[in-house]
């Protein structure tokens, strides 16, 4: 059976109504039915509420930078549904995930009357699993879905596990507390594997407490793991050794902390791996970008995307907002989905705007426009609602001056469909890393 990209698309999108059901046995069934292709490479599985495919977007490029063949599953894309899927920073092309996908839409219609439907996600995972599997990566590295114990990722034996922070969100299906939260984070950790964490409170003891019963080694941003920031704005990270002169492409405080989680993760895989030297940590750093966050994609006015969707993501814009720039007015356009506090996430935003410009992302969860709009009122904040995302970019970029800072957040969603009016998906280039030149080179398949 031949299909189109187009084909291919459709098919996930018609699984879309099926919803997010958390479990391991569809996956499992794909799996085996697919011949386990998860067991065909090292992984490095990442969960947390924030930060996560920043952190696997870090790793990844310094595993690419080491040399490796790496593969990158993130969850969401900003863009386009490759995204979710990549080499060495290559998105999966339209003819490999059109052919995978032909082969799978039987197995799928199998596993659906044997077990149950496959989720549009799982399909994503499945299809993920056998692009890196016939790829032959070296490493894989994976960020989970939602939570962590029942997410479809949750199937592979990893090196390593990172668990970035815990905070609330989701909690009509992971729970209305951190530790109900951390409990199905903690989810991915396995018997002596070890786990890194940037965790606190009441979310690192949950997570503690399962290291302790799986004899996992923990690490912990903060103690195993120290973070220096230094004035000339660099940083370092010391863990079994010390990682001096790091810098990171992508904007925030917040990332540091990210990159901090990553470089642990580096120096365990080191331990038993020398080609993962401290320039490779270091020229990964500094290359790692992700779309949409914190990503600025236009100058006078400065536009900014950042795909924060929860109170914690907002303070951390909020945050770069009152610190990293200098701009005459804000103009911030917010449109969100249901399920992330979005009167929390007005709240923490809204009162730093000059113009609040109220939209929705197309999704059949958008929260709606009258109700993001009745949150700023309620703080006092004057709102214009647009409807639909690139009306309401219009509309901000009309009001704009040079000086001006044009902000898009409040959904990935959103972010993607702001995106494309300011950057065009660049073509194959060659590595960004100098040490990638010999693993892609001496790695070729015909999937490449």
């Amino acid at each position: 059976m031949s299909i189109s990209f187009q084909q291919a698309v459709e098919y996930l999108s018609s699984l879309r109504p099926l919803g997010i059901r958390l479990g391991l046995e569809r996956i499992q069934a794909l799996c085996e039915a697919c011949g386990h292709p998860e067991r065909a490479f090292r992984s490095v599985h990442v969960t947390g509420t924030n930060g996560k495919g920043s952190t696997c977007t870090m790793i990844a490029k310094i595993l690419s930078c080491s040399g490796y063949r790496t593969g990158l599953f993130v969850s969401p894309f900003v863009v386009n549904v490759r995204e979710r899927i990549q080499i060495d920073g290559r998105f999966i092309s339209e003819h490999q995930f059109s052919e995978l996908m032909a082969e799978l839409i039987p197995i799928v219609e199998d596993v659906a009357r044997r077990v149950d439907h496959p989720t549009e996600f799982e399909v994503k995972t499945i299809l993920g699993f056998l692009y890196f599997a016939r790829a032959g990566v070296d490493y894989a590295v994976l960020e989970v879905g939602m939570g962590g114990r029942f997410d479809s990722t949750n199937v592979v034996i990893p090196l390593v596990t990172a668990i970035t922070n815990v905070a609330l969100d989701h909690t009509d299906r992971l729970g209305n507390s951190v530790e109900q939260i951390a409990y199905e984070k903690a989810g991915i950790i396995k018997p002596g594997i070890p786990c890194v964490t940037g965790a606190d409170g009441g979310a690192l003891e949950v997570i503690q407490r399962q290291c302790e019963l799986l004899n996992a080694p923990l690490l912990r941003i903060g103690k195993e793991v120290l973070l220096e920031e230094h004035p000339s704005g660099t940083f370092s990270v010391t863990v079994s050794r010390r990682y001096d002169n790091l810098t990171t492409a992508m904007m925030g405080r917040h990332q540091r902390l990210n990159a901090a989680i990553a470089v642990a993760i580096a120096d365990l895989l080191a331990q038993n791996d020398s080609r993962i030297t401290p320039q490779a940590v270091r020229e990964g750093l500094a290359t790692a970008v992700a779309p949409g966050r914190m990503e600025i994609v236009n100058s006078r006015p400065t536009v900014l995307l950042d795909g924060a969707h929860n109170p914690h993501g907002a303070q951390h814009l909020r945050q770069a907002l009152t610190t990293l720039f200098n701009y005459r007015r804000l103009i911030l356009v917010i449109g969100m989905l249901q399920g992330h506090s979005a009167p929390e996430v007005v709240g923490i935003l809204a009162p730093l705007a000059h113009v609040f410009i109220v939209t929705s992302p197309i999704s059949h969860r958008s929260v709606p426009e009258d109700e993001l709009a009745a949150a700023a009122e309620r703080l006092g904040v004057p709102v214009e609602v647009v409807s639909g995302v690139p009306k309401a970019v219009e509309r901000a970029l009309s009001l704009a001056e040079p000086d001006d800072l044009v902000c898009i957040t409040g959904s990935f969603y959103t972010v993607g469909e702001a995106r494309p009016l300011f950057v065009r998906e660049p073509p194959p280039d060659k590595p960004l890393c100098q040490s990638q030149n010999k693993s892609t080179e001496s790695s070729k398949t015909i999937w490449e």
